[in-house]
């Protein structure tokens, strides 16, 4: 088996950058060589602004009450983006609060097989950032009672810098406990033309199905299943594409991977509630055996819940965490087996060419929580009676390894839209800088 010296490249290279970046904003607002001087004098240092990823109400409310929230007049604009449900925004939201009314994901080949849910491309996440009016002068703050931990996994993908994203620790729950008043008025706002060519590109917060298995391979990486054991268990995950009632090939946990369901990391267990403290955050984890000294990969069934750990451990706790947004809908896919006893027929398993993506032989044997019985390694749900999702695998010339430079093809495609003009040649906003705002 290959080995492999470094997880990720250019790692190092992308802190130098972005500390780099963060060296030129003054106070609240911000300058860069990457767009124009504002004709107009900057606004001073709002009160109560801080680094942190995480703000309270207070902070958030005083940013509302100085005029920034959708701000087009001056330099400094802040926009929030209510990550809930169509009929909750409409009951009531912060003011000038935006719905986001995104995918949280969208279908894409990843290495040979076609996935669900996965990271937006960029057009989908250039269409967004336009429709809300974001631009380079933009902090955008996530504050919605649904998932904010996905929307920010997806800004941290495509170049948005910690310093430009903030989340409001407790989402609206913790706006209305602090005596603030919500509207059922949705802001109207001028788009932009925006794109995320006007950032860097930051594919070091999301784990490709190649690199999980190469990490899982050679022991480099802390897999972590935020749905407890539920992807373990016999019949615990459905198929992600339409029609529904069936279900992934075999379940199990991954090889060196611990289960820390993801509403531990939030106070009472709820994720509408706020993360539990730094300390807290780390004691839950390094009881599991998690300290941080291996990249630290989330996994849950198609990316939503391993967003809600992903979001504590990259803004409270600033350690070095992915997303692996295929999750069991797409590990628990892929084997080699193509006996009855495994799987309907041998259709359904990896064709020869692509034999060295079968996820089933880096599945442990392990203890269940709720019983304390040894899981045998994988278990085929077939065995169960249960109707098999069938994967949809990706036509390649020649064998395809997860070692191969082509194997990230996700990632590949994302990088190379950085690469192009927009749609008529026209260029961007700006050139690949960071941008200022609160």
């Amino acid at each position: 088996m290959k080995k492999i010296t470094l997880f990720r490249q250019g790692i190092v290279m992308l802190s130098m950058l972005l500390l780099a970046a963060s060296l030129t904003f003054t106070g609240c607002g911000g300058s860069s060589d990457s767009y124009d001087e504002p004709s107009a004098a900057q606004t001073a240092p709002i009160a109560g602004q801080t680094q942190s990823v995480l703000i309270d109400a207070a902070t958030l409310k005083g940013w509302v009450d100085s005029g920034l929230v959708n701000n087009d007049d001056d330099w400094e604009k802040v926009v929030i983006l209510d990550v809930t449900s169509a009929t909750t925004y409409a009951a009531g939201h912060i003011p000038g609060a935006q719905l986001w009314a995104g995918n949280s994901g969208i279908d894409r080949f990843d290495g040979p097989v076609l996935s669900g849910n996965m990271v937006l491309d960029g057009a989908a996440m250039d269409a967004a950032l336009q429709s809300y009016g974001i631009d380079e002068r933009t902090t955008v703050v996530f504050a919605g009672s649904g998932n904010p931990g996905r929307i920010y996994f997806m800004f941290r993908y495509w170049g948005f810098p910690k310093d430009r994203l903030k989340v409001l620790n407790g989402g609206k729950g913790a706006w209305t406990a602090a005596g603030y008043a919500l509207t059922p008025i949705a802001p109207d706002v001028e788009p932009s033309t925006y794109s995320v060519r006007d950032l860097s590109f930051n594919p070091n917060v999301r784990a490709a199905l190649n690199e999980f298995i190469i990490g899982v391979e050679n022991d480099t990486v802390a897999p972590v299943n935020t749905l407890v054991n539920n992807t373990d268990k016999a019949g615990g995950t459905t198929g992600i594409f339409d029609p529904s009632g069936d279900y992934v090939i075999f379940q199990g946990l991954i090889e060196g991977g611990v289960n820390v369901g993801y509403a531990n990391f939030y106070e009472g267990g709820s994720t509408t509630a706020p993360l539990k403290s730094v300390d807290e955050l780390k004691t839950l984890l390094e009881t599991n055996g998690v300290d941080g000294s291996k990249p630290i990969i989330t996994y849950c069934r198609a990316g939503n819940a391993a967003s809600y750990g992903f979001l504590p451990i990259d803004a409270a706790l600033g350690w070095d965490v992915m997303v692996y947004d295929g999750s069991w809908s797409q590990w628990g896919s892929l084997t080699n087996e193509t006996e009855a006893a495994f799987v309907p027929d041998a259709s359904y398993a990896l064709p020869a060419l692509l034999s060295e993506w079968s996820t089933d032989v880096l599945v442990d044997q392990h203890k269940l929580e709720n019983d304390g019985a040894f899981f045998p390694g994988p278990y085929y749900n077939i065995n169960l009676g249960l109707t098999i999702e069938k994967p949809t695998f990706r036509i390649v010339e020649g064998a395809l390894s997860p070692y191969d430079a082509g194997a990230n093809s996700i990632e590949i495609e994302d990088r190379e839209y950085f690469e192009t003009l927009p749609e008529g040649g026209a260029p961007t906003s700006g050139s690949g800088g960071s941008g200022g705002g609160c």
